[in-house]
């Protein structure tokens, strides 16, 4: 490289140096000297500021109207129909319901004296109410009179033995005894036996509906006490 054309780089390299160094010294003064009394004036002079209020827009104008509908057309009221008078219909009255007509095939004809009316048919009586219901009469079999009683036992004389037997007997249509046996015992087999023997022995009026024996049940209490 000749000296010719390095010459006009260094100049400018020199300007470039010579510009910063200006620019540095500018902001060092602005810096240091003049924001120092840049703040004494504003402290001497203070700023008067008001506080403005939000200007309210005003409200959107309201929307324009619709256009006007086409125009109907008038409703025509239609007359009402005409009123029409029911025609009359002659009404026959109904027969009573005991009454009972008969039904034809045939159909009726008309004579010169006027319409053929059938005779009603006879009503049928109601039936006769049922019989009252019979009640059968009944008599209970009974000793006949007359009937010898049981004899005391001597060995039961002798050991004191007293209570009331209970005696069952089956009694047919003739009176007479076909079975027996004992209900309710006195405490005593003796006195139990010779009871049932003795009215075994004896007979009875048999029992009867509507005045017809029957075979029945008779009940027969003895007591046996010492007198």
């Amino acid at each position: 490289m000749s000296y010719e054309q390095s010459a006009p780089t260094q100049k400018r390299l020199l300007g470039l140096v010579l510009v910063l160094l200006f620019h540095v010294v500018l902001i060092y003064a602005l810096v240091n000297g003049l924001a120092q009394e840049f703040v004494k004036a504003v402290q001497k002079n203070p700023l008067d500021f008001e506080i403005i209020e939000e200007v309210k827009l005003p409200p959107p104008p309201p929307p324009p109207p619709p256009p006007p509908k086409a125009e109907e057309a008038p409703k025509v009221d239609t007359p009402p129909p005409a009123y029409v008078p029911p025609a009359e219909v002659k009404v026959e009255a109904a027969p009573s319901q005991n009454t009972i007509t008969s039904v034809t095939t045939a159909a009726p004809t008309e004579s010169n004296s006027g319409p053929v009316v059938l005779a009603p048919a006879p009503v049928a009586e109601p039936a006769p109410p049922p019989p009252p219901k019979h009640v059968a009469e009944r008599t209970k079999a009974s000793l006949k009179e007359g009937c010898a009683k049981p004899v005391y036992p001597s060995e039961s004389i002798d050991m004191e033995e007293e209570g009331l037997v209970t005696l069952g007997f089956k009694i047919d249509v003739d009176g007479h005894v076909v079975e027996s046996k004992i209900i309710k015992s006195s405490g005593f087999t003796r006195l139990d036996d010779a009871a049932k023997e003795a009215f075994s022995r004896c007979e009875f009026n048999p029992a009867t509906v509507d005045g017809t024996p029957e075979q029945s049940m008779a009940t027969v209490p003895f007591e046996w006490k010492f007198k």
